[in-house]
């Protein structure tokens, strides 16, 4: 169109008859014409690309939107449509995506709930199988202790040779069961990973030439040597677990010499290298010369309930957890259990321990003059509410010289140690009205026995058993069935600390007055029966206010105890029973403080209190009548 305009002007102005409106008007024409072919163009070819843009941009941010367009014919429209179709596929398959997504979620919630569901019916199951063991330990423990106990009683006294005999099978068998109730609590608590190694001194010369001495008789009705080979430049103090490393060379020991009918046993240790931690490597051996394993099934021995051969159960007994406990307690020691053996020869097992040597010595075992002053000293006090547990206990008590008195509970034996001296305390852990561990507790809160030496005596054996006796303050644990060496030991280790200078203690039976004499024998001898009865007055109306106190204590209502103490107290004053109006008092200012556990404490006492006092009243009127 520029061309035309310009031959135009370049012709009229060759022929002279070039006119100024005349160009202006071709050069408007030209203008509108341009002006209106661009924007025909637009609309046809920049605007829906543009629009194909935005929706190319849109996908980009993740909106499927279609776009419009317009029915041209052309390549735009079929670009257009091309990108719709696109733009409907990815719909589809976004919401299929979103279904399966939707589908994986309820899946996966299924799942997890299940999942949960199993992991609470396992944890149940865990803390079943935890209170099963824990309540057959104490259940069976507790029995057994009154059979070992009566049975080592009898077999130390006159008996004929037949009668010695039957009853050492019998301890022989109630040992053998023992042995197997430890061995199956022991591999639950490795299992469970509840196994919590002790790091104390200890001597390990001394504990290896214990333990082959306790297998030497057996060995020697066998007709079969033990020997000792502990290498002399081998250090004798050790920092670790001395119950479990015993409870490793018993294991092996035993296995030896139960199946070795001949020759020898030997027991070697040699220590390796130490590590970065200064831990020392000890090797300890035990060979035999017995009816050996086969190659094939040495793998199989260290297996739990598991033996080379079926018929060894037959012919030797056992259970096949010695092994298996042997190579657990060894790993939890840092090392491991290897064997190798030869049928009809003999086999030898290796165990690997890492144990810290002991800067100091361990702990020697009391001398005689020692033990002399600990039986000088011996007032005990057992609290054990077991009928049986008590004679047993009484009878290896009486049997070293000591003193004894019985407690069935904790508040018996808080009353009687409040009105007697006693230089130690066995304590029994679960028992009616108030068990060993709030006993414990109690005493320890008073500054008059806080150095009373307190030892579990229970038949609790679970892992955290111990831990929990001495939080709660006792000195040392042992448990049931007690072994007589083993409680001596420990009885004479505590007992001979006390000091020479002590005051004596009073006599057992020599309770505190309950009555002030000074009240009593202000009305005697004409007004006595004034006194009877002020105290019966005050014993009738004892019950309803213990009641009062019990239910105000259950509902922990620290107001209601502290006013009704109040009012028992000053009873008690009114008739000069003063140990009650003591337990009273207590009472009142342990509900004073809001202190639950004293406020329990403070009550079973006054209880107790008040029994007795009415125990005394019922004697004198029956000696009166009399």
């Amino acid at each position: 169109m520029a061309w035309v305009v310009l031959v135009v002007v370049a012709y009229d102005h060759i022929n002279g008859t070039l006119s100024l409106g005349k160009s202006a008007i071709l050069l408007a024409v030209v203008f509108v014409i341009a002006a209106s072919l661009s924007l025909i163009t637009v609309r046809l070819l920049v605007k829906p690309i543009e629009t194909l843009e935005q929706g190319l941009l849109a996908v980009s941010r993740g909106q499927l939107r279609p776009i419009r367009y317009r029915k041209s014919g052309d390549e735009v429209e079929f670009l257009a449509q091309s990108f719709n179709q696109m733009i409907e596929m990815l719909g589809k398959q976004r919401r299929e995506i979103e279904q399966h997504q939707e589908l994986l979620e309820q899946r996966i919630k299924q799942r997890t709930e299940a999942l949960e569901e199993s992991m609470q019916h396992a944890l149940a199951a865990s803390r079943a199988k935890s209170e099963f063991l824990a309540n057959m330990s104490h259940e069976l423990r507790t029995p057994m202790n009154g059979f070992l106990g009566m049975i080592e009683l009898v077999i130390d006294s006159s008996l004929t040779a037949e009668q010695r005999e039957q009853l050492e099978t019998a301890q022989r068998s109630a040992l053998s069961l023992l042995q197997l109730l430890n061995d199956i609590l022991d591999l639950s608590k490795i299992e469970s990973g509840r196994m919590v190694l002790e790091q104390i001194p200890f001597n390990l010369r001394l504990l290896v030439k214990d333990c082959v001495r306790s297998h030497a008789a057996k060995a020697m009705q066998k007709g079969v040597r033990l020997v000792m080979d502990v290498a002399p430049e081998m250090g004798s103090q050790f920092v670790g677990d001395p119950l479990r490393v015993r409870q490793i060379l018993h294991n092996l020991l035993s296995n030896a010499v139960k199946f070795t009918s001949a020759g020898q046993v030997t027991v070697g240790i040699r220590s390796g290298e130490a590590d970065r931690d200064g831990n020392l490597e000890l090797i300890l051996t035990v060979a035999d010369t017995g009816m050996g394993i086969a190659e094939e099934k040495l793998p199989l021995i260290f297996e739990k309930f598991t033996q080379a051969d079926g018929s060894i159960t037959r012919r030797f007994g056992g259970t096949g957890l010695g092994l298996a406990i042997t190579r657990k307690l060894a790993e939890m020691h840092g090392g491991g259990v290897t064997a190798t053996s030869q049928l009809e020869v003999g086999s030898v097992f290796r165990v690997a321990l890492k144990l810290r040597p002991a800067e100091t010595a361990a702990p020697a075992e009391l001398d005689a003059p020692t033990r002399e002053v600990a039986l000088a000293k011996g007032r005990i006090l057992v609290v054990e509410d077991n009928l049986v547990n008590q004679k047993v206990i009484q009878g290896l008590l009486k049997k070293r010289g000591y003193t004894t008195a019985v407690s069935c509970d904790g508040a018996q034996a808080l009353a009687l140690l409040e009105s007697n001296s006693f230089d130690l305390v066995l304590m029994d852990i679960q028992m009616p009205v108030l068990d060993g561990l709030e006993t414990t507790r109690c005493l320890r809160a008073n500054q008059r026995w806080r150095e009373l030496p307190i030892i579990a005596m229970t038949a609790h054996a679970m892992s955290g058993d111990r831990d929990r006796c001495l939080e709660a303050g006792m000195d040392e644990y042992l448990t049931k069935p007690i072994n007589s060496r083993e409680l001596y030991a420990t009885i004479e280790k505590y007992l001979a600390d006390v000091q020479p200078d002590r005051k004596p203690p009073r006599p057992l039976d020599s309770e505190a007055p309950l009555l002030d004499p000074r009240f009593t024998s202000s009305f005697l001898p004409d007004g006595s029966n004034i006194v009877d009865n002020m105290v019966r007055l005050f014993l009738q109306l004892a019950p309803e206010r213990i009641e009062r106190l019990q239910q105000a204590a259950h509902l922990n209502e620290a107001s209601v105890v502290a006013n009704e103490a109040k009012q028992v107290e000053s009873a008690a004053t009114s008739i000069a029973a003063s140990l009650v109006a003591d337990r009273a008092r207590r009472l009142e200012e342990a509900a004073q403080a809001q202190d639950p556990a004293a406020i329990r404490h403070s009550l079973l006492l006054l209880e107790s209190e008040i029994a007795r006092l009415s125990r005394h009243n019922e004697q004198a009127l029956a000696r009166s009548a009399q």
